[in-house]
């Protein structure tokens, strides 16, 4: 993950420097949630129309290659924002604890322990 940050800050410093610009750049970075490899007309989608997207592309640079930190959102967030892996950050899954009830999971029906407590409803 800190190598992904190296990477593009080197990657800016050397777009800077190549270009002899004094104002910074303009760094879009998009992560988007369960997006496949070719969901975007850019990267040969039939399917899905994403000109807008596609745009970016052609003006801008392409990253092909990548890697995600976790296979849900909220650890790779987290790995984005922090540098860290998902175990060294804490957060490995989607779900949230209620620090009223430690233990206890956020989450809706699915979440373990919901429904088997008529003390959790209230």
């Amino acid at each position: 993950m800190k190598t992904l940050a190296r990477t593009l800050l080197a990657l800016a410093a050397v777009t800077l420097s190549a270009s002899g610009a004094t104002s910074p750049p303009n760094i879009i970075f998009v992560l988007v949630d369960d997006l496949g490899a070719t969901d975007l007309s850019c990267f040969g989608s039939k399917f899905y129309d994403t000109p807008n997207i596609d745009r970016l592309a052609r003006d801008g640079m392409k990253f092909t290659h990548a890697y995600s930190a976790c296979t849900v959102c909220s650890p790779t967030r987290a790995s984005l924002m922090t540098g860290l892996y998902p175990d060294h950050h804490g957060i490995v899954d989607n779900t949230m604890v209620d620090p009223a009830m430690p233990g206890r999971p956020f989450g809706g029906p699915h979440a373990k322990g919901w429904d088997d407590d008529p003390l959790w409803w209230n």
